[in-house]
């Protein structure tokens, strides 16, 4: 038995816009383009980056709503591709997912009861059970058994995503896919769904892949951040080591852009110029290079592979071991957790080396 619970290896997903006429090639976004990353039991990965960048097609092909061009993904040590039919609904009770839009995704014809029901009725749970496991995840969710009988317009949002949460929970899965699911919600109902998802995950030992765009909101519940550019995983680190250390520009300007209270711990911006490419024109070699201040020929010409750091992180990034260091540039590094302070020696010693193996 593998460690994983989710593994993805080489996952690919393009999309033909138009088919090519007179010799001509397919009009084709290559929206998810080689990701690969694995998650532990427990974990929360977070996914993070720019509208476009392939984050909700990844988590829709975890899900299987969406056939990958190439690539596999194994859940519990069971590869999704070749599961169909009966076999597929059988084995999704493990893996479920929650919608941004609590509104949008709830039924607005049905009562709270029979929206939480309906999975359990698709596979064949019993009456009595469904009533017992109806009441008991209410109360997970911090909902009481009388709002079975409502319909969804009569809850607030935060309350709305709560039966959102509770229907993921039906069926007892061990991995949920949060899609966004507190973008929609006020600041206030924010913290008390992301409280709700961490004391749930510990009571029930869940695995979260954790889709957002607010990195404020993944540091307080994530485990580990990977970050998508263009269809592809370019920094994937633990939480510790990503927002105290980051390596890769494109990380840099992301947690440089994050708000701040205090405006006396304000690190400085690092905004980025350059046109946006999209996944249907890529540019040659690294997907960054026209918008990153630190690109060269190199850069330019050879697209950079994922490559481990060496501190549980992996980046690609050509110059990498040349880049400024973040602390140097943005914070104190007295400041600095002792992950972060390891690897700021760590990349320290690296570049000494480095400079000095081009002296010589």
């Amino acid at each position: 038995m593998s460690r994983a619970i989710l593994q993805v290896d080489n996952l690919k997903k393009y999309f033909t816009l138009a088919k090519g006429r007179f010799g001509k090639e397919d009009t084709v976004v290559r929206a998810v383009d080689g990701v690969s990353f694995e998650m532990a039991y427990g974990e929360t990965l977070a996914l993070v980056g720019e509208s476009g960048c392939g984050k909700s097609t990844t988590a829709r092909l975890v899900m299987k709503l969406l056939d990958p061009t190439a690539g596999t993904i194994r859940l519990a040590d069971t590869e999704l591709n070749g599961l169909r039919g009966g076999a597929l609904r059988d084995f999704r009770k493990q893996f479920q997912i929650i919608f941004q839009d609590p509104f949008a995704s709830l039924n607005p014809r049905m009562i709270v009861h029979d929206i939480l029901e309906e999975p359990l009725i698709i596979n064949r749970i019993g009456a009595a059970e469904r009533q017992r496991r109806v009441a008991d995840v209410l109360q997970q969710v911090g909902l009481s058994p009388t709002h079975a009988r409502r319909y969804p317009h009569e809850f607030s949002g935060g309350q709305r995503q709560r039966v959102g949460i509770a229907r993921a929970l039906m069926l007892k899965p061990s991995l949920i896919v949060c899609d966004e699911p507190v973008s929609a919600l006020d600041v206030s109902i924010q913290a008390q769904i992301i409280n709700l998802l961490s004391d749930l995950q510990r009571d029930l030992n869940l695995s979260y892949l954790f889709i957002s765009h607010d990195l404020s909101v993944v540091k307080h519940i994530s485990d580990r951040v990977a970050v998508m550019y263009l269809g592809k995983i370019i920094e994937i680190a633990p939480k510790e080591v990503f927002f105290n250390a980051p390596a890769h520009p494109y990380s840099r300007a992301l947690i440089s852009a994050i708000p701040r209270p205090d405006p006396g711990n304000r690190p400085a911006r690092q905004a980025l110029s350059g046109d946006v490419s999209t996944t249907v024109n890529l540019p040659e070699g690294c997907r960054f290079h026209p918008r990153c201040p630190y690109a060269v020929d190199k850069c330019r010409h050879d697209e950079p592979l994922l490559k481990p750091a060496g501190d549980g992180s992996a980046v690609a990034c050509h110059r990498r071991l040349e880049l400024p260091l973040w602390q140097e540039v943005f914070q104190d590094p007295s400041k600095l957790s002792p992950i972060a302070q390891a690897r700021l020696r760590l990349y320290a010693d690296r570049r000494r080396e480095r400079l000095n193996v081009v002296n010589l």
